[in-house]
């Protein structure tokens, strides 16, 4: 069991998966996978995290409609979801945060800030 909780890292790039997870573990959080929109939302409905990392360029479904279905299900709205892209215009964000994330963090990101953000988002 794990002291600070759950996070769902959803990106189709395995390597950036295993990545966040071992910061994630690192940190002490217990870390789920999905390799895409589709896998997430099926593992948010059966193993619910307390944080969700998700890319937006993904196969099968992106982020953008994962992230639309994830804030429209009454039961699943109040999972905070941080974006983490390669996207980076400003127009990109605001889309994002408009649909319901918390939070809009580009590629390359440093582990340990990524941490933090993710500790300040789950104690706030």
């Amino acid at each position: 069991m794990s002291l600070n909780g759950t996070v769902l890292v959803t990106d189709d790039d395995e390597d950036l998966r295993l990545l966040c997870s071992l910061h994630l573990e690192m940190a002490d959080f217990r870390v789920t996978q999905a390799a895409n929109g589709r896998e997430a939302l099926e593992i948010v409905r059966f193993d619910r995290p307390d944080l969700i990392l998700l890319d937006l360029m993904m196969p099968v479904m992106d982020g953008w409609e994962c992230l639309s279905a994830l804030k429209s299900d009454g039961a699943l709205a109040t999972i905070p979801v941080f974006i983490i892209t390669g996207k980076s215009q400003q127009q990109d964000q605001e889309h994002a945060y408009s649909l319901g994330a918390s939070a809009f963090i580009s590629k390359p990101f440093q582990g340990a800030q990524l941490i933090a953000r993710i500790r300040a988002e789950l104690a706030a």
